[in-house]
């Protein structure tokens, strides 16, 4: 009797050629081959989004032979999935804070760790209507996402990258936010100035912070696909965050904050050159949920003009 039971269940284990249960098991070999770290996971990701369907869909499906129509919308995606074009750019979307984001190739993919830095600055901010400000805006994840948590705020949004800001101000659309977010292209903090002087709640950003010199220990995904304007500076990783320690205090009203997300290993140098820069009182550093240094934030003294 075990021994039928076994039999009825080969064919589930060993799908087809042309089942959809054969081409997940096909791709996931390929993105095994090809070096991926959770190739069964991307060959759903790539189905499910090819085909509209759920994850669990796939399973009960396991059987149904693939349209030609749709083995060719699948062929491509797997085959860059393997060259290792990042996942987010091959569904063209992200979620972060809660938000459904579009992210194209030549905009910076958000991150889970900067989730932990919009949480810990809406934390900060007083109930008050005003305005921040988001340096390095990229897709707009930051901005949107305390626009959409704080009916209060206005946004600020900045980059140099004239493709990030498509890009956000398309996500602030889909989003409804257009309205209370305002994108200006530019480097770091120079759209604002000098308008903007002495009127922010707060500046943030996630800066580019990693030194060229660790290019190489960094995944293909990273290093062949995504902006390096967005990823790497110099002075160690740590030019965009000694302008922002310099000059953000200008922006700010007084008592009024800067919130930085760092790079692992920055602490200290990081601390240093706010206390350097002689604007800040209450400079803190702070970790995210993996216990690594994360967060910088630095309150402008009461004082301050």
């Amino acid at each position: 009797m075990v021994a039928k039971l076994k039999d009825r269940r080969r064919p589930s284990a060993d799908p087809k050629p042309g089942s959809l249960g054969g081409w997940r098991r096909d791709a996931r070999a390929r993105l095994k081959a090809a070096g991926i770290e959770r190739p069964d996971v991307d060959a759903d990701l790539i189905a499910t989004h090819v085909l509209g369907i759920s994850r669990i869909e796939l399973i009960v499906q396991s059987d149904r032979t693939l349209k030609a129509s749709e083995t060719r919308r699948l062929a491509p995606l797997l085959e860059q999935r393997c060259e290792r074009v990042p996942m987010q750019y091959l569904l063209q979307d992200v979620e972060f804070s809660g938000l459904r984001l579009e992210v194209r190739p030549g905009v910076f993919i958000p991150r889970p760790e900067t989730e932990g830095l919009v949480e810990r600055v809406l934390a900060l901010l007083p109930r008050q209507p005003g305005w921040v400000a988001d340096i390095g805006t990229g897709t707009g994840a930051i901005a949107l996402a305390l626009a959409a948590a704080r009916r209060s705020l206005s946004i600020l949004a900045t980059d140099i990258s004239s493709d990030a800001i498509r890009q956000a101000r398309r996500n602030a659309k889909h989003l409804g936010l257009e309205e209370r977010v305002t994108f200006m292209q530019g480097h770091l903090m120079t759209p604002l100035e000098p308008k903007w002087k002495n009127q922010l709640l707060a500046v943030v950003s996630n800066p580019p912070y990693i030194a060229f010199a660790e290019r190489k220990t960094l995944p293909r995904d990273v290093v062949e696909y995504e902006p390096h304007q967005a990823l790497f500076a110099r002075e160690h990783g740590l030019a965009a965050i000694r302008v922002l320690a310099q000059n953000a205090a200008r922006l700010l009203r007084p008592g009024g904050f800067l919130a930085l997300e760092i790079g692992e290993g920055q602490r200290d140098r990081v601390a240093r050159t706010l206390h350097q820069a002689g604007h800040w009182a209450e400079v803190r550093i702070e970790r995210d949920l993996a216990g690594k240094d994360r967060y910088a934030f630095a309150r402008l003294t009461i004082q301050e003009r």
